[in-house]
């Protein structure tokens, strides 16, 4: 096999899933996109038999792959393309299925509620920097936050769009 496969002993949870899924996005370009693609419905099960029968990919368990592609399908950069909508992808390129409208709104809500946070965060530090020079007129006013969306029904969040 020749990858280092992750173990209880190798640091965190975490850790261990960020190198589980660089091994994937090595083998399996659709994970590896840039921008990346809304992945099909079932892509666990792909990746979990596909490293069951290639020997250039270490067995692992499906609770790794589903760290693994929890990493990816959570990140900011994914959820920009789900909230695109359009078709979903297999691990081998093929188009699957399309992102359905709630899973849309979902990865839409999830998008900017990050966008708030992230502003909130630059306001916070922007109000710290400008306490400490109060006494330069130089300071420049904080950007106006993008419009919310409605928030999602809890029942649209189940299926808002991670593979499984």
């Amino acid at each position: 096999m020749g990858h280092d496969v992750p173990t209880a002993d190798n640091n965190s949870r975490g850790g261990r899933a960020g190198r589980v899924l660089g091994v994937l996005r090595a083998h399996i370009p659709v994970l590896a996109r840039t921008p990346p693609c809304p992945l099909a419905v079932g892509t666990r099960q792909d990746i979990t038999a596909l490293c069951a029968s290639s020997p250039d990919l270490p067995n692992l368990d499906a609770a790794m792959i589903d760290a693994a592609l929890s990493i990816h399908t959570r990140s900011l950069a994914y959820l920009t393309a789900l909230a695109a909508g359009g078709p979903r992808y297999t691990i081998f390129g093929d188009e699957r299925g399309v992102v359905e409208p709630c899973q849309v709104n979902y990865a839409r809500v999830s998008v900017e509620r990050r966008q708030r946070i992230r502003f909130r965060k630059k306001q916070k530090g922007a109000g710290k920097s400008a306490k400490a020079s109060a006494s330069s007129p130089a300071s420049s006013p904080a950007p106006v936050p993008e419009a919310s969306v409605v928030g999602t029904p809890r029942s649209a969040r189940s299926r808002h769009g991670v593979v499984g």
